[in-house]
């Protein structure tokens, strides 16, 4: 069984939350329901 495992971070602010993996890929969505449902898709 070959496992990976991914690391990344999460910034949450007022208005918005950054999500940036190690890969360096940054996403950011609203801090709103909206954007947890964009980010859990």
């Amino acid at each position: 069984m070959i496992k990976n495992t991914n690391y990344f971070g999460i910034d949450i602010s007022k208005d918005v939350f950054d999500v940036s993996g190690a890969d360096g890929n940054h996403h950011q969505f609203k801090n709103d329901l909206s954007g947890f449902k964009s980010y859990c898709v």
